[in-house]
């Protein structure tokens, strides 16, 4: 991908150069990293003791067995400079890429195809987008995390959703959008456009692992992060560790059921939290129930305004969606639940409910030691790809199991 090449020394360009070898995890000496950028072993050398002396690489270990001779040392990256190429698959099939710093600021994003669009429509445009981007940005991308709306199995694409014409009520319920080449693990495809590593990341996790480490949840060891706005999802980070379970469906609480014979659900259960709050997504769910097609300003507007419908309606998804909270909570023993912050003001009646229910569901030794509180980062799945990023880095080095498998370009 190229890079910009704006008023920066020759010194720069030239660590720039070093650590754009290092596409993956693996490991470089010295000489085959004068290889592949074209500098001489002396210059090498000296970028490699400075950039280890910054923290940016680190030895890695010996030479491996097998191999005769005086051991080379061999040198990995031991964080992913920023920026960090974020691709978020949203709930609407729109696709927003973004250069993320690591502060969790980017450059103004690009919009891919839909990805519901075929692959090569698709391919073809994200990779127009990210050039375009990369000729901004500071530097490449180390690495390229696709946010997805769906649970992410290593090895695995979108889950198969199951077809529904009408519900016991008549209604329609629409199928989830699905791409044919989504239902395959997409990340080498991207992977090899890119050329750069690529992992997958649920959104939900995102933004919990976002706040977790940057915002509300900082200083707390069992930490459930609420997405509502959106769609209906919970991030669970323990001890700054992403937790996704076996198979990549920890925190799917729209898949737990609420009503025992209520509508089916496209995960093929019945009486789905999605299907009784009518979503994906706030405004969706308002459409639906009281046939209110708002922008999501008119709906602040609303609350703000002390809306008594809108007031009521945020207070009761609270209060519903702390029916699994509850149970969740219990079994593993939080000390601090974060509700989505994009919500804005209608997070405080919606906190109000989901705290009343909690109470009411929960022992008192549990309650007095549980927060609750409104998330603080407006960009937290941003946030929350650099969190990502630094785990891909750290486990490069420290071998450290993450709950996502880094994809590099054949």
């Amino acid at each position: 991908m190229p890079v910009s090449r704006g008023p920066r020394s020759s010194l720069t360009l030239a660590e720039r150069a070093v650590l754009a070898a290092f596409t993956g995890s693996e490991a470089r000496t010295r000489a085959r990293l004068a290889e592949l950028t074209g500098l001489s072993r002396a210059v090498v050398a000296g970028l490699v003791e400075t950039l280890v002396d910054r923290g940016e690489l680190a030895l890695a270990d010996q030479q491996p067995a097998g191999v005769r001779g005086r051991p080379s040392a061999r040198y990995r990256r031991s964080a992913f400079l920023p920026p960090v190429l974020l691709i978020s698959l949203r709930h609407d099939t729109s696709t927003v890429v973004s250069f993320v710093e690591k502060d969790g600021s980017a450059l103004p994003p690009g919009r891919s195809q839909p990805w519901d669009s075929p692959w090569e429509r698709w391919a073809d445009t994200l990779g127009a987008v990210a050039r375009q981007l990369a000729a901004n940005a500071t530097a490449p991308p180390r690495l390229a995390i696709v946010a997805a709306p769906f649970p992410v199995r290593d090895g695995e694409g979108q889950p198969r959703v199951h077809a529904l014409s009408a519900g016991p009520r008549k209604m329609p319920r629409p199928v989830p959008p699905q791409s044919g080449w989504l239902t395959k693990d997409p990340r080498p495809a991207i992977a090899d456009l890119l050329g750069c590593p690529v992992i997958m990341v649920n959104d939900a996790n995102l933004a919990a692992l976002g706040e977790a480490r940057f915002g509300a949840g900082r200083g707390y060891r069992g930490v459930m992060h609420l997405t509502v706005r959106d769609g209906i999802g919970a991030g669970l980070v323990y001890e700054g560790r992403l937790f996704t379970g076996a198979h990549g469906f920890a925190g799917e609480l729209a898949h737990t059921q609420l009503v025992e014979d209520g509508d089916f659900c496209v995960c093929g259960s019945r009486g789905c939290l999605c299907t009784v709050a009518h979503g994906p997504g706030v405004l969706k769910a308002l459409a639906e129930i009281y046939g209110l097609h708002l922008t999501f300003a008119e709906l602040q507007s609303l609350i703000a305004r002390g809306n008594p419908v809108m007031l009521r309606y945020f207070r009761d998804l609270g209060a519903m969606m702390a029916r699994p909270v509850a149970t969740l909570t219990t079994l593993i023993d939080l000390d601090r639940i974060i509700v989505d912050a994009s919500l804005e003001g209608a997070a405080d009646p919606f906190i109000a409910g989901l705290t009343e229910e909690l109470t009411h569901r929960s022992s008192a030794a549990l309650m007095a030691r549980l927060t609750v509180a409104r998330g603080t980062l407006q960009n937290a799945i941003a946030l929350g790809a650099i969190a990502a990023a630094d785990a891909v880095a750290h486990s490069a080095v420290t071998k450290a199991p993450l709950p996502f498998t880094p994809v590099a370009p054949v």
